[in-house]
């Protein structure tokens, strides 16, 4: 897949959690905490005291593979958070299932794309100066097919070429292969990329 390289926003990593602070000139600056959960409801308790020692509590908090990998059933209320509205896709389904985590204070609402690629969400959150900031989280399978890749593709080309304003996309694309400090890949297309 070729295009422009989006600029870095500030970050920082630790066991798979990602911090990203947003400071762009027409956005409040707030900080979205990021993390492949592997099943949220073992990590809860954590998750929660990560949350009450931060700093900087996180306006938004994004979560992939929420669901344990041998048990699909989830029930929302049990992941509930205080203080946060929640925003879920999947939950219904056999896949892992993602969670975004918006504080009460934040104007946001869901966005309906129209695609076939399925583990998705996207928000549009009101930001100072009658702005928007579109952000999107997203899951692909590592066991995931081509043509479920180039889902993926047409979903994340369409966002790109459509959203007017801010864009942030985060998420766990579990795609080998790829050269970071180069930001290219050794494939193409397909489960290799």
């Amino acid at each position: 897949m070729e295009g422009k390289r989006c600029p870095r926003l500030s970050e920082t990593c630790e066991d798979e959690k990602e911090t990203v602070t947003v400071e762009l000139s027409t956005l409040d600056k707030f900080t979205v905490l990021y993390s492949n959960v592997d099943s949220l409801s073992n990590k809860k308790q954590e998750l929660m005291s990560v949350i009450n020692n931060a700093s900087c509590k996180p306006k938004i908090i994004a979560l992939t593979e929420i669901k344990h990998k041998n048990k699909w059933e989830t029930n929302l209320s049990e992941l509930a958070i205080p203080g946060y509205n929640i925003i879920s896709n999947n939950l219904n389904t056999n896949t892992r299932g993602i969670v975004v985590y918006v504080k009460q204070d934040l104007i946001c609402k869901q966005l309906n794309y129209d695609n076939s690629f399925s583990e998705f969400i996207l928000l549009e959150i009101a930001c100072k100066n009658n702005t928007k900031l579109t952000f999107g989280v997203f899951y692909r399978s590592p066991s995931s097919t081509t043509d479920n890749d180039l889902k993926l593709f047409d979903l994340l080309n369409g966002l790109c070429a459509t959203s007017v304003g801010n864009l942030l996309c985060l998420g766990d694309f579990n795609w080998p292969n790829i050269n970071w400090s180069t930001w290219t890949s050794v494939s193409r297309t397909g489960s290799e990329i």
